[in-house]
């Protein structure tokens, strides 16, 4: 069984490392929460899209490594939306509850941001080798849902 390179789980922190290092150097700009959302929202949308390639790029270049190495694409994007929504909470709605209600009211691309997150989320419970055993043909029915949360992501 093929094995992720080790340089991956590095690569893929390295978004993280960047944001970090603005945030450490006072380098975010006029509007630090907002810079930090989006670029964890935009990190994330950009590992799904490399995701949404490995299937097509395997089949050309008949490199079965590229197929190996989606799982933990998929989990790196999951890990920056889950910043991108805490930072969310956190910096515009100061966790409060009614801030959220009021915010899903007058942005309704916040709900479609919340029905993609909700899909990726289920992917991202079920993305381990004992679920995709225990779910089966299920399985593949949940993660096709990734066509589905791609055109929501980019609504949003």
């Amino acid at each position: 069984m093929y094995k992720e390179p080790w340089l991956l789980w590095p690569l893929l922190s390295l978004p993280f490392l960047y944001l970090l290092g603005m945030g450490m150097t006072n380098s975010l700009g006029a509007d630090p929460a907002k810079e930090l959302v989006h670029s964890t929202g935009e990190f994330a949308l950009w590992l799904l899209m490399l995701v949404m390639l490995a299937r097509p790029l395997q089949q050309w270049f008949k490199r079965r490594e590229l197929m190996s190495i989606r799982r933990a694409l998929g989990v790196a994007s999951f890990i920056y939306l889950v910043m991108h929504v805490c930072l969310y909470v956190a910096m515009y709605l100061g966790f409060s509850m009614a801030a959220l209600l009021e915010d899903l009211i007058k942005r309704p691309y916040i709900i479609v941001g919340s029905l993609a997150f909700l899909l990726s989320l289920m992917m991202a419970l079920t993305s381990n080798t004992y679920a995709v055993r225990t779910l089966g043909r299920k399985w593949q029915k949940l993660h096709r849902s990734i066509y589905a949360m791609v055109v929501l992501v980019c609504i949003h």
